[in-house]
């Protein structure tokens, strides 16, 4: 009963963070720190954001990553991994690095070759049809690090950061 009432705890502490949040630079630090306090097997992660302006998706936040250099790096949004496989909803993707070799423009892949990913779990944030956002957790070192229960645990509290994240890019934009 004790485990329970902790993981409740944690979850009524990390909704009053998300909910209080108002700035998208720190809400997706806390929605970060929050998912990878669930997932053990998650080392890092990173939040990418849609630059409408550009068209492309930034890196807004990271734990585990240099954001400096991530920032550095600017993804086409018809280029994105996770669109070539039409995820639409959470995925589990194993050896990003292959993929990214194979989809996105040849920069950009040697850039993020420099993060090592061996699979991670993306979140997609959407308003209406449009993914205006990313979040995900990855395993620098096991292509199986995650499971179907790992994305259920994730999933459970995603629409919740999905209505904070719009909030937050209305308010900014």
């Amino acid at each position: 009963m004790r485990d329970r009432e902790r993981e409740l705890q944690h979850l009524v502490e990390f909704l009053r963070a998300i909910n209080r949040g108002h700035d998208l630079s720190e809400l997706t630090q806390t929605v970060l720190k929050y998912a990878l306090s669930l997932v053990p097997q998650a080392q890092t992660g990173t939040f990418l954001v849609l630059n409408d302006e550009e068209g492309v998706f930034e890196y807004q936040a990271a734990i585990g990553w240099d954001l400096e250099r991530l920032s550095r790096i600017k993804i086409p949004k018809e280029c994105i991994l996770q669109r070539q496989f039409a995820a639409l909803g959470p995925a589990i993707v194993r050896d990003p690095q292959l993929l990214n070799r194979k989809f996105l423009p040849s920069e950009i892949a040697s850039e993020l070759e420099t993060f090592p990913i061996a699979a991670f779990m993306t979140f997609p944030i959407r308003v209406e049809d449009e993914v205006i956002a990313y979040f995900n957790v990855d395993s620098q070192d096991d292509p199986d690090a995650f499971t179907q229960a790992d994305l259920d645990c994730l999933e459970a509290v995603w629409e919740e950061i999905t209505l904070v994240v719009r909030a937050a890019r209305a308010r900014r934009g």
